[in-house]
Parts: C-alpha cells; sequence; structure tokens
C-alpha cells in the first residue's frame, strides 16, 4: 500500500486543478480519469507503477467515487487530506455512461482492485448491489459491469510498464475505452415484496 503522503499528494494535485478551472464541473468524467493517469504516470517515475497508480487512483476515489469509500479504506488516507478545507469545485455532476453512479462504482471499484484483488473488489460490488436490494429496491447490473471495468482498467495499468504508459493514456479518447456500454444489460431488477 502507497503511503498516506502519496495518497494526500495526489489529492491535493487533483483538488487545486479543479479549483482552477482546468477540470470540468459537469458532462463526462473522463478528463478527471486521463488527467489522473496522468498525474500517476509522472509519478510512476520516481515512486515505481503499482504506488503512483495506487495513491493516484485512491485520491480521485476519494474526490469522485463512492461517499462511503472513507469507511472501506478507513486510516489509510492521510495526515494532509483536506477535506476540511473549502472546496469550490467538485465532481457531484460528472457522469460515466451517463450516469453518476457508474462514475462511483468505476471509480471505487479501480480504487479497491489497486489495493486488494479482483476477489475482493468485485464482492464489495456484489454486496452493495444485494444491500441495495434492500435500501433501494433493486439490484442492478450496469453497477456490476461498471465496477469489472474499473477492476479492467487497474489492471491493464498496473501490470503495464511505466515506459507505456503514455501510449495506453493516448489510446482514452471516449468512454468506451475504459468503461462496458450499458446495451443489453439488464438495468435494475426490482425486488418484490415478501
Amino acid at each position: 500500500m502507497p503511503d498516506s503522503s502519496d495518497i494526500d499528494r495526489y489529492y491535493l494535485k487533483i483538488r487545486e486543478t479543479m479549483e482552477r478551472g482546468d477540470l470540468p464541473v459537469s458532462g463526462s468524467y473522463l478528463p478527471y480519469l486521463v488527467y489522473t493517469l496522468e498525474a500517476a504516470h509522472d509519478g510512476s517515475q520516481s515512486e515505481g507503477v503499482a504506488n503512483a497508480y495506487t495513491s493516484a487512483i485512491f485520491a480521485l476515489t476519494l474526490i469522485c467515487g463512492a461517499k462511503d469509500f472513507t469507511l472501506i479504506v478507513g486510516g489509510m488516507v492521510g495526515s494532509e487530506f483536506a477535506e476540511d478545507r473549502d472546496w469550490e469545485s467538485d465532481c457531484d455532476d460528472l457522469t460515466l455512461n451517463g450516469r453518476i453512479d457508474s462514475r462511483r462504482h468505476f471509480t471505487t471499484a479501480a480504487a479497491l482492485q489497486a489495493a486488494s484483488n479482483r476477489g475482493f473488489a468485485v464482492s464489495v460490488g456484489e454486496f452493495k448491489e444485494l444491500y441495495d436490494t434492500i435500501k433501494s429496491g433493486g439490484f442492478d447490473f450496469t453497477d456490476l459491469a461498471a465496477n469489472n471495468s474499473g477492476i479492467r482498467m487497474s489492471n491493464k495499468f498496473m501490470s503495464t510498464p511505466a515506459p507505456n504508459w503514455a501510449e495506453l493514456i493516448r489510446s482514452i479518447r471516449s468512454e468506451n475505452d475504459v468503461i462496458i456500454r450499458f446495451e443489453g444489460i439488464p438495468q435494475i431488477m426490482l425486488s418484490s415484496p415478501i
């Protein structure tokens, strides 16, 4: 696992870029993802691929992922974690595949995968959907598709040598280069009352 100060550094880098207005506050989430991957690529020269990627994707998840991500990672966020700063920009309206929830699922699954293994990341995603059948009445297969797309991205970047990252990042031209299309995937399966 990366040091909390590494996560802090990426967190502040992303947040400060948002505050300057260099990242959008609505529309596609893709610019955030590309920006974070480029920052991790820069950091990988000195930190190593796994540490740079994991630190950067954790930071992005703290900003744009599941709101409860800190419950999962606990004290791994660092001392300079600046949640108490009065940030004006947020990514609340950013979408992936046209959905805010897909952005959260994709990003959080990518972070969990970077920190653990596929089994854990898949299990957390499935548990969340089972919980949703109780909380909000439905199990959403598109959420699982977003989770698996995030897992796949983490696997790809963490298995690619740093010198090849620039080419990999350049290959991301649209959202469908990182997340599966949802056509043909069942959306919310409503649970029936007993």
